[in-house]
């Protein structure tokens, strides 16, 4: 079976974060041959590249349809999104983006939806998962958190997530506030 990771990338908007992570699913489909499909909260003009899909359905069919390819859908309600993780998670075999995780997996959204079960079993769907956010903190269910996912984090500014960062993984927020644009820290918490 093909290594499988989560990764999420964290970090102030215009940071990088959806171009590494388009950057990291496509060359994880360079190697797996999986199609990326991409969830997609915000309107990330770095889309234009994926075929856009109209519904659920539509996304389902360009992603593990007869000729697959990568598509982008965005996902006007939770439910939806949900839709998507449950067949990711049926099907597998895909390289997922969650651009703006934080409006499907709020830290104040139910923790054992699709996309969390996803997340949680991703190496035996199989699935690659990359998921950005503002915010470590607020965004991110902490079941999430406790797998151990490999963090890019960008510039940060947010007190909560700059004392998360520094009591969680040791780093100090003023080298997080002084990072570049397009520059990061990478923390493998896991093995």
């Amino acid at each position: 079976m093909k290594e499988t990771l989560v990764r999420w990338y964290v970090g102030i908007p215009d940071s990088g974060k959806t171009t590494l992570a388009i950057d990291h699913a496509l060359g994880a489909q360079h190697g797996n041959r999986w199609p990326v499909l991409v969830l997609d909260a915000e309107g990330a003009g770095q889309m234009a590249q994926f075929e856009r899909a109209s519904t659920v359905a539509e996304a389902l069919r360009l992603v593990w349809g007869d000729e697959p390819r990568n598509a982008v859908y965005a996902p006007p309600t939770v439910q939806e999104a949900n839709a998507i993780g449950r067949a990711a998670f049926m099907v597998g075999h895909v390289n997922l983006i969650l651009d703006g995780a934080h409006a499907w997996l709020g830290a104040r959204m139910a923790v054992s939806g699709p996309l969390v079960r996803l997340m949680r079993a991703h190496r035996h769907a199989p699935a690659n998962i990359f998921a950005t956010t503002h915010h470590l903190t607020g965004d991110t269910p902490q079941t999430v958190l406790s797998l151990a996912p490999l963090l890019y984090v960008f510039r940060c500014t947010a007190e909560p997530v700059l004392d998360f960062l520094r009591r969680n993984y040791g780093i100090d927020p003023e080298r997080v506030r002084g990072l570049e644009q397009a520059h990061y820290l990478r923390i493998s918490p896991g093995f």
